[in-house]
């Protein structure tokens, strides 16, 4: 964990809510709780993996799904830690795979956030990567 972890988790800049009808999500339901701000907080590894966090999270209707990752895909299910952190994420968290989605922020960066499935009911947010290869120009006429 990076030194702003930590100050921006206790920050009101991603602030709680119910469960919410989200129609651009596969599972039509949103929930922005504890456990999802500290999930993305802390799979950000610097301040502009942050404020695109944020602004997923206070945009989530801008999302746009790409792609569904089942749970343990990239992982190796012979490495004992993999394996833990697997049957933590089904007994304890109730994740049933994960959506993933794309959004363009403000300076025309496009993100791939990867939001777990709960239960096979609603989304909440776990992941936030720089989409790599995409280039935007702008065309001054």
């Amino acid at each position: 964990m990076f030194a702003m972890q930590a100050e921006v988790r206790k920050s009101p800049r991603f602030p709680r809510s119910e469960q919410k009808e989200m129609l651009n999500l596969q599972t039509g339901r949103i929930w922005n709780k504890t456990d999802a701000r500290k999930d993305i907080i802390g799979h950000c590894r610097d301040m502009e993996e942050i404020n695109a966090a944020e602004y997923a999270w206070l945009h989530p209707y801008k999302l746009i799904l790409t792609a569904f990752s089942p749970l343990g895909e990239g992982k190796d299910p012979n490495n004992p830690k993999d394996k833990k952190n697997l049957e933590h994420k089904i007994k304890d968290r109730h994740f049933t795979g994960f959506n993933v989605y794309e959004i363009t922020d403000e300076s025309e960066t496009t993100w791939q956030v990867k939001m777990a499935i709960v239960k096979g009911k609603h989304e909440q947010f776990y992941h936030i990567i720089k989409k790599e290869g995409v280039e935007t120009v702008s065309l001054a006429i």
